[in-house]
């Protein structure tokens, strides 16, 4: 069964939790089951850029937690400063207010990063690690004038269309105005600081810590992060990580080809989650 979702930006759905510093984010939550899947958003999105997994995929095995990120989710939130290091902390709240002990970590784009951080942060707690096209440890360098488009892009609607364009030719155009009107909704400064963070990002030295099966999902047509690159960078940098690439995707898979990338997933969480062994009632 999959989940049904309600409304274009699911804003009635949202639960809200307070952090270390306070502040109030927000999450959604779906299924009861007591494997747990916490799925990271990347930049210039939201939680929303996994809506057709949780539409299309057959999940009723799994208690999905989706979090918005410090800066999206709810119109207006600015909730600095912006670092991999700081949502990471947020996402650790989240467990933590959710009471959950272990749980698996998929991460796309700069939650790939996130991800990663919470497997060398939590060696006993994260189960899993599934790294959709993800940005390196390291961060990412662009050409200048790219960078600046990229980081300046915020309330510009043509030019955050054109980024989706490029980064993912394959988008039907209602998957491409979808997550153009939630880009939309954020405001310059989650825009710009989030990229800065996604590209200035180094705690590489730290991935040895990671203990997690780990899954680098790559795509044949990801202009921003190349297969070549996660090959390297990603999968390269984790110990026993496992590397496979989806033909026919851009930048945003779960978007192109949710049904497929649902599956290697759930595949994946499965063969992961530790088998539980029960004494006999004497």
């Amino acid at each position: 069964m999959a989940f049904k979702l309600s409304t274009s930006t699911k804003l009635n759905q949202l639960s809200l939790y307070e952090n270390r510093d306070r502040e109030i984010l927000s999450y959604r939550q779906f299924g009861e089951a007591e494997n747990c899947v916490i799925l990271i958003h990347g930049w210039m999105t939201s939680g929303i850029v996994f809506d057709q997994i949780l539409e299309q995929a057959e999940l009723e095995g799994f208690r999905v937690i989706v979090p918005n990120l410090r800066g999206s989710g709810m119109d207006g939130l600015d909730a600095g400063p912006f670092s991999i290091v700081q949502y990471g902390r947020d996402i650790i709240d989240l467990a933590n207010h959710l009471q959950l002990d272990k749980f698996h970590v998929a991460g796309h784009c700069m939650g790939g990063q996130v991800a990663q951080w919470l497997g060398s942060e939590l060696p006993t707690r994260v189960i899993s690690l599934s790294l959709i096209c993800s940005v390196p440890a390291s961060g990412l360098t662009f050409p200048e004038e790219l960078s600046e488009a990229f980081r300046n892009s915020g309330k510009d609607i043509e030019v955050q269309g054109l980024i989706l364009d490029q980064r993912s030719p394959n988008m039907t155009i209602a998957e491409h105005e979808r997550l153009l009107a939630e880009a939309g909704r954020l405001s310059k400064a989650s825009i710009a600081e989030s990229f800065d963070a996604l590209c200035e990002a180094d705690f590489e030295d730290q991935l040895y810590r990671i203990n997690s099966p780990t899954l680098v999902l790559a795509t044949t047509d990801d202009p921003t992060i190349s297969k070549e690159l996660q090959k390297m960078t990603v999968a390269g940098s984790i110990k026993n990580a496992r590397f496979d690439v989806l033909e026919g995707c851009g930048h945003y898979p779960q978007c192109e080809k949710p049904a497929e990338i649902a599956g290697c997933l759930k595949t994946f969480w499965n063969q992961a989650t530790p088998i539980k062994f029960q004494l006999p009632v004497s």
